[in-house]
């Protein structure tokens, strides 16, 4: 991740809602991993894309890291 963006987004409530599902929880994951923590964080999940991967023929674009960094960097430039 960008150390720019982790220095901005230290010490703000970030909130993420649906976190108890696959992308909200990986991002919750994701910002602990840096020091970004929110209030009421799920501290693990068992989440997994294999149903969506079988029954939807989902196929991710992006691996989970990459991402994550899209979406935290879009979020952070479009909703402040």
């Amino acid at each position: 991740m960008d150390k720019n963006l982790t220095s901005q987004l230290k010490g703000k409530k970030i909130l993420v809602t649906g976190g108890a599902g696959f992308i909200g929880s990986n991002i919750c994951e994701f910002l602990i991993e840096h020091g970004l923590e929110r209030l009421g964080d799920i501290p693990h999940s068992v989440a997994d894309i294999n149903k969506a991967r079988i029954r939807l023929g989902y196929n991710p674009q992006y691996n989970l890291r990459d991402g994550l960094t899209k979406a935290i960097k879009w979020y952070y430039n479009n909703l402040q």
